[in-house]
């Protein structure tokens, strides 16, 4: 488009489009944390993966990995009581979660180009957006909702193995 408006009007518009988006880009960074409510932990990734495994305990936050990967496996984590927000932006990306039995999980997904692979189901959207809440979500005790922002997503969301204890 912005090619097409160039020839049209024989105006550079990259010369003046490219230093505003960035400028804009950098107000964003520098106000958004305040926007943020205060209980809410912020996470900035420019390039590089967020990788949350083990014991760990799960609180609300936004994670921003602009290129790069985030995996949350939670079959450890300490979920609190009722919903638990997690918001994941950034341009391009893959989003693995690994859920504990018991705990529902929402999905809200506003990328451009979405692949989810969610608890055995696959689909594909194209400029469309993605919801998916498991069966029995919003009477589940411990809820997760992730709110995932990109361009591209794979998405891909798994139940984690049920740990059988051996009574020999």
């Amino acid at each position: 488009i912005i090619s097409l408006l160039d020839a049209i009007l024989g105006i550079d518009l990259g010369r003046f489009l490219c230093p505003t988006v960035l400028i804009l880009l950098g107000i964003w960074f520098l106000i958004r944390p305040r926007l943020l409510s205060p209980d809410t932990a912020l996470n900035v990734k420019l390039l590089g993966d967020v990788h949350r495994r083990g014991a760990w305990r799960l609180a609300e936050e936004e994670i921003w990995a602009i290129v790069g990967d985030v995996r949350l496996d939670l079959s450890e984590a300490a979920i609190p009581g009722g919903e638990t927000r997690i918001r994941i932006l950034g341009v391009v990306g893959s989003v693995r979660v690994t859920i504990p039995e018991g705990v529902g999980i929402a999905i809200d997904s506003a990328s451009i180009f979405t692949e989810a692979r969610v608890l055995g189901q696959k689909q594909s959207r194209a400029f469309a957006p993605y919801y998916y809440a498991s069966e029995g979500y919003d009477s589940a005790d411990q809820r997760v909702r992730l709110e995932i922002t990109r361009i591209v997503a794979d998405l891909k969301v798994k139940r984690a193995p049920s740990r059988t204890t051996d009574t020999a």
